[in-house]
């Protein structure tokens, strides 16, 4: 697949006969497809990959083949709940059994054997993060767990309140995490080894919830501010400073040693900000959100609101927003009623799921009011699934995924390179954000497709579909592919393509900041 090259270049995937269902540019050049791959244009929209015969897995757990002859192996994890990203650290694959699970799991990355499996002191365990000999995540009700990389034991816990629908993030022997604010209780101090402590510190500000950190070590209340809501996605942290995005939309940037407000505002924020380096010194920094702009329309003879999303930048140490706005368009997918008609990801998948953990309706404390005006969504798991347009800054280009377009454009986004348009006839947000592996960009879809494109050149490098749904970024390391599904499958495809590496878990990394020019 080659590229236009004129101002950019739009593509749109959607290969002739099935070459795109399990095609592998195993050559590892860009420009080359399989036989009898034809040149994109827009007429290959309506050869959407929904059109297409997709994969099936073994029936049980067990390795595979794909008919190129790459081959991978799948896990069925007990519950068949939604999977949110793994982790990927010295050779295992660290994942929790899902929303509504008790499980946590450390799996042979090559094989998809079992090495350990132990209990979680809650239910419903986030994305792992992986810092160190620790494994860290949070428990939907309602517990921040640290346990050993090594075999699963709990090195110390702490109950921070029901729901929570974040991950945490780790760095610099310190963890940040949201949680609903309900006030201070005594017990701050470090948790003896091995249980779980109760007890956070009161809250500076006013808001629904509180962004905390707490000593990796020993899980030490260090401080704590109010926030409007629960994180979106998972606090990022970056040169000193932690930067949440809630689901609210406001942004918040405190300074992770001590504490210090450096800025709170609302920003109508759609994702998790992504932290790129202003100068080579590292001494400047921005915040890269995702942005909802709505307003009221008059759509065939009725009052309707429209969204539109795109990109802007604050400033890391004053919070100022710049005044450019960048890459907006058209975002029916912010729309709650675009999310409550998912094809993929139905409503009533979604309404067993939170009934499944005791939510008939949320619950007061997870504020998700605040969710839907901002984001089109209304219930638990669809908080702790939220990964929305996360943009990506790797090897000075910008990538970003909105709904179902990708663009790629220069680090400070003022001249696009290419665009990749997928199904764009489906309104509803299918991509997951990029992850960054090697010279590629990863996605995964709703629909089951996984495929990577080429940061410079936007052609297509790998590209795979299960008959199955995938509401979470993959994890991308040593040359294979990991995703989780929305019924409880663990699949890992090895694509015998080593230079795709280096994304370990959700965000990039234990901050979930990824590794700027990797």
């Amino acid at each position: 697949m080659r590229v236009r090259t004129r101002t950019f270049a739009s593509v749109v995937i959607g290969v002739a006969a099935a070459a795109l269902i399990y095609w592998s540019a195993r050559s590892g050049r860009p420009e080359e497809l399989s036989p009898g791959a034809a040149s994109l244009s827009a007429k290959k929209v309506e050869e959407a990959l929904d059109k297409l015969p997709a994969l099936s897995l073994p029936a049980s757990s067990g390795p595979f083949e794909l008919p190129n002859g790459l081959t991978g192996w799948a896990v069925q994890l007990e519950g068949g709940h939604p999977i949110a990203t793994p982790a990927v650290a010295d050779g295992k694959v660290y994942v929790g059994g899902g929303f509504g699970s008790y499980d946590l799991y450390a799996i042979d990355a090559a094989t998809g054997r079992e090495v350990w499996r132990v209990r979680t002191t809650d239910d419903g365990p986030t994305g792992a993060v992986v810092a160190g000999d620790v494994v860290v995540f949070n428990t939907e009700s309602c517990t921040l767990e640290v346990r050993s990389k090594r075999d699963g034991a709990l090195v110390w816990g702490r109950w921070l309140g029901d729901p929570l629908m974040s991950q945490p993030a780790v760095a610099e022997g310190r963890v940040a995490v949201c949680y609903p604010n309900a006030g201070s209780q005594a017990d701050t101090g470090p948790v003896t080894p091995g249980t779980v402590g109760r007890g956070t510190l009161p809250a500076t500000g006013a808001g629904s919830h509180a962004l905390g950190a707490f000593d990796l070590a020993t899980g030490r209340a260090l401080w704590a501010h109010a926030v409007p809501a629960d994180c979106l996605s998972a606090p990022v942290i970056a040169n000193g400073t932690v930067h949440a995005t809630t689901l609210d939309g406001t942004l918040t940037q405190i300074d992770l040693a001590t504490g210090r407000l450096i800025s709170q505002e609302q920003r109508n924020a759609t994702s998790a900000p992504w932290i790129s380096q202003t100068d080579k010194s590292g001494a400047r920094s921005e915040a890269i959100v995702s942005q909802r702009e709505s307003q009221q329309k008059t759509v065939d003879g009725k009052p309707t609101e429209v969204h539109s999303e795109g990109l802007r930048r604050i400033d890391s140490k004053t919070g100022r927003m710049s005044e450019e706005k960048q890459l907006f368009g058209d975002a029916d997918y912010l729309a709650q009623s675009t999310v409550e008609e998912s094809k993929y990801y139905t409503a009533p998948m979604k309404q067993a799921a939170d009934q499944a953990v005791g939510f008939a309706a949320p619950p007061p404390q997870a504020n998700l009011g605040a969710a839907t005006a901002n984001l089109g969504i209304s219930k638990v798991v669809d908080a702790w699934s939220y990964e929305g347009s996360r943009p990506l800054v790797t090897k000075e280009r910008l990538h970003t995924a909105q709904g179902n377009k990708v663009t790629s454009a220069s680090r400070d986004g003022k001249e696009v390179a290419w665009e990749v348009t997928y199904k764009p006839e489906v309104k509803e947000r299918l991509l997951s954000p990029p992850a960054a592996a090697g010279d590629q960009i990863v996605f995964t879809a709703l629909d089951g497709a996984v495929f990577s494109l080429d940061g410079r050149s936007g052609a297509l490098r790998h590209a795979f579909r299960f008959e199955k749904r995938i509401a979470s970024q993959p994890a991308v390391m040593d040359g294979r592919i990991f995703v989780g599904t929305l019924d409880g499958w663990l699949i890992a495809i090895d694509t015998k393509d080593r230079s795709l590496d280096g994304w370990s878990m959700w965000g990039g990394g234990p901050a979930h900041n990824g590794a700027e020019g990797r």
